[in-house]
């Protein structure tokens, strides 16, 4: 790309995948204590079902920059995209 820097996958679709359903199941668990209330429950089973999971790639226009102010580095990203 015209000597433009571009951004690679940090983590694989696989691995960003596991990590999800792993945060959906805890936010969940964590959704059901609240819903119950009280000092203390008993969990003894939980159905959390992940399904029709949609992967989109979108390329836009992002840019970044970063400035100083009293010693401190300040990072700020722009979405290029606007209407």
């Amino acid at each position: 790309m015209c000597g433009f820097i571009t951004e690679k996958y940090q983590i694989e679709i696989k691995e960003a995948y596991d990590q999800v359903c792993s945060w959906v199941y805890e936010e969940e668990r964590i959704r059901v204590r609240r819903h119950i209330g009280g000092d203390q429950q008993r969990i003894h089973h939980s159905n959390t079902d992940v399904s029709q999971v949609t992967f989109k790639h979108i390329l836009l226009p992002l840019y970044v920059s970063s400035f100083r102010y009293k010693n401190k580095q300040y990072t700020f990203y722009v979405n290029g995209v606007t209407d």
